[in-house]
């Protein structure tokens, strides 16, 4: 059965790691199916040449899905490593976006003081005005 599975622009790592150890699932599943195919194969109590083709073709057909399994396997351990990445990349833009709320409350901050010196200032020169 095929699944479709739905991915934002922004994958969410966790989501990518589930559909990795998804593929990787499927794959252990191809290797089952394979080696009872050779053994069914294997155990059939038939004899001829038609037997032999029979039995090449089958060894055929698991060595397809082995590789197969293997190449789904390729595909999930890529799928952990783009996890790892994004997940990286996601810690690294909230750590930079932290860094510049803090920042930007900090000169938020040193610019109310400075106003509020300024206004001073000036309140004082023009009337005698002594603060808020």
């Amino acid at each position: 059965m095929v699944s479709s599975v739905a991915l934002s622009v922004f994958a969410d790592p966790a989501e990518l790691r589930a559909v990795a150890h998804r593929i990787a699932r499927h794959a252990d599943h191809l290797r089952v199916r394979a080696a009872a195919l050779a053994i069914a194969a294997e155990q059939a109590r038939w004899y001829s040449p038609a037997a032999a083709g029979f039995r090449a073709q089958v060894q055929g057909i698991t060595r397809d899905l082995r590789r197969g399994a293997g190449e789904l396997d390729a595909a999930a351990a890529a799928m952990l490593r783009h996890a790892d990445r994004v997940g990286s990349v996601a810690d690294l833009l909230r750590s930079e976006w932290d860094s510049l709320v803090l920042g930007g409350q900090a000169v938020l901050g040193d610019l109310a003081e400075i106003g509020e010196s300024a206004l001073g200032d000036v309140g004082h020169a023009i009337i005698g005005w002594t603060g808020w």
